[in-house]
């Protein structure tokens, strides 16, 4: 069984590494190690990876996007995750990708 699930483990690992040179073919943007590693090894949402990886509260955060610090902070504490309008605009104060704010990534 163990074996199975080391073939699933590392199908899965390649598909994320297909998906991540993907996207940098397609200039979509890459993720920095201090982002990766505040979301993998701190535990942190996205966007309060970016955000703290770019030297921003949430307080000013939230006047560059126009969205309300509660509403940012709900989304980091993973009680929402906002529309594709909100994270565009997220995306956009923070100069991430889009898909790099998504939980899972």
């Amino acid at each position: 069984m163990d074996m199975v699930q080391n073939i699933t483990d590392q199908s899965a690992l390649l598909a994320e590494v297909r998906t991540t040179l993907a996207r940098i073919d397609a200039e979509e943007g890459t993720m920095p190690g201090e982002v990766l590693g505040a979301i993998l090894d701190d535990g942190l949402h996205p966007i309060a990876a970016w955000r703290r990886y770019r030297g921003q509260s949430q307080a000013e955060l939230a006047r560059r996007t126009g969205l309300s610090q509660v509403w940012l902070s709900r989304i980091e504490s993973g009680g929402g995750t906002g529309s594709e309008a909100t994270r565009r605009k997220v995306a956009e104060a923070l100069e991430a990708p889009v898909w790099a704010l998504e939980s899972g990534v």
